[in-house]
């Protein structure tokens, strides 16, 4: 891919994650938005064949996405009588700290390189 291409990718990515951060999340998440996919956006666009960057940008989405506030009361969580979207809140909530997990485990396995050994 051309350098051009890789930049306007990864500058929607970033555009989409601060609207989502900025609209839906805490502030604690769109700092730790900025503050991975920021450095991910800049090593991406740089270098768009090291998977570094990739992985930053996949972990600072997941750390987003991990911290959409969730309003649940306990009774309502035992019970399963929650609404549509406080439900969608909870699933976004635990699979944002799944990928966020994975892009950690990614960065773990290919950080010097950005391959594995």
């Amino acid at each position: 891919m051309t350098r051009a291409i890789v930049g306007v990718a990864v500058s929607a990515l970033m555009v989409a994650g601060v609207v989502f951060c900025l609209a839906v999340t805490v502030p604690t998440g769109t700092l730790f938005f900025l503050g991975f996919g920021g450095v991910g956006a800049y090593l991406a666009v740089r270098r768009p064949s090291n998977s570094i960057g990739w992985l930053l940008i996949v972990s600072g989405w997941g750390l987003a996405i991990g911290s959409v506030p969730v309003d649940a009361p306990p009774e309502a969580l035992l019970t399963g009588e929650l609404d549509t979207a406080t439900q969608l809140a909870l699933w976004a909530s635990a699979w944002g700290w799944g990928l966020a997990f994975i892009g950690f485990l990614g960065l773990t396995l290919v950080f010097p390189i950005g391959r594995l050994p």
